[in-house]
């Protein structure tokens, strides 16, 4: 039962992490206990770590090289 009670603890600090944007709730979840587990202060001392920080790189698109699977002109020729 006090296993039950401790999963449902830590998921519930999993979701109020998420709530409140952290981007990585693994590590926000390590550092929580440094701010006396208060994920108010714990946003206010590393906004890094949640959404309000600086934007992490938005990932662009293909990376310029054809899908393994796209046929070349050679191949369109062949199977005319």
């Amino acid at each position: 039962m006090d296993e039950l009670r401790r999963q449902g603890k830590e998921q519930y600090v999993g979701f109020e992490l998420q709530m409140a944007g952290a981007r990585n709730v693994k590590a926000a979840r390590a550092l929580l206990a440094d701010y006396d587990n208060d994920i108010d202060k714990l946003k206010a001392a590393e906004p890094w770590l949640f959404g309000a920080g600086a934007a992490a790189p938005a990932q662009m698109g293909a990376t310029g090289l054809p899908n393994a699977g796209a046929a070349t002109d050679e191949g369109a020729t062949m199977r005319r």
